[in-house]
């Protein structure tokens, strides 16, 4: 099972896939692999949330 959500300008923001969808009851707080775009809509990083979270602990 994998979960797309999509920003208003249609750009892919994150990707959940099953063992981050039974981590939380919202898709902003699932884990998941992050995109984020600049002001022209152009990708500019990309980041594995589960992996960032680990590392914090």
């Amino acid at each position: 099972m994998t979960r797309n959500v999509y920003d208003a300008a249609d750009n892919l923001i994150k990707v959940i896939d099953a063992k981050g969808h039974a981590s939380a009851v919202t898709g902003v707080q699932r884990y998941g692999t992050v995109y984020s775009y600049g002001l022209a809509n152009r990708f500019i990083a990309q980041a594995e949330l589960e992996a960032a979270l680990q590392n914090n602990q």
